[in-house]
């Protein structure tokens, strides 16, 4: 229980100190869960193998110490990010607007109790931590450290906003805004024309 609270407090804490890297990793969740979650699930494969060889090498010792710890952070920030999804996918099922430590720590302490109550009454709590952490490592992954979401659809909609408009022929860009091409008046009695004509 002691865990479950410490993590939703920490992620108070980075929601508020870091809110754009933590969106952007719930937007690239959300896009690409699938994509997520085989990133995550190849990282714990690829990440042990990594740490055994330069392990074995003896001079990577020191770089491989370095490695665990910044996966350890990964992993850590990654299960934030998931639960900043879930808070905000609660927020919209509330029909209400939460700040982002708020949505952050909430959907957090939720995850956290659902995978507790899951390995005691289910024995399904690693799984669903298995689930959880690899969806979160590969949003991590994938928005390349939360500088980037990762959306190759353009058109694709989600909780975190539209994605911009594609920039056609017909508009005027000026800078970042686009404005939309200038419509003819419509004339105001047509059969006015036909006679004239």
């Amino acid at each position: 229980i002691f865990k479950i609270l410490a993590i939703a407090v920490l992620a108070v804490i980075v929601a508020a100190v870091m809110p754009k890297p933590m969106n952007t990793v719930a937007r690239s969740i959300e896009n690409q869960p699938w994509l997520s979650g085989g990133v995550g699930l190849l990282s714990f494969i690829i990440v042990p193998l990594a740490a055994l060889i330069m392990t074995v090498t003896l001079v990577l010792i020191p770089v491989m110490i370095v490695g665990v710890l910044a996966y350890v952070v990964i992993t850590i920030f990654g299960w934030i990010a998931a639960g900043k999804y879930l808070g905000d996918r609660l927020a919209i099922l509330f029909k209400t607007t939460w700040a982002d430590p708020v949505s952050a720590g909430l959907g957090t302490l939720i995850i956290g109790v659902v995978t507790w109550l899951f390995s005691y009454l289910f024995c399904l709590g690693g799984v669903l931590s298995l689930v959880v952490s690899a969806l979160g490592i590969g949003g991590v992954i994938l928005s390349k450290f939360g500088q980037k979401p990762y959306d190759p659809n353009t058109g694709l909609r989600g909780v975190y906003g539209a994605a911009p408009a594609p920039v056609t022929e017909n508009s005027i860009v000026e800078g970042r805004v686009i404005l939309p091409p200038a419509e003819p008046p419509a004339s105001e009695d047509p059969s006015a024309d036909d006679g004239e004509s």
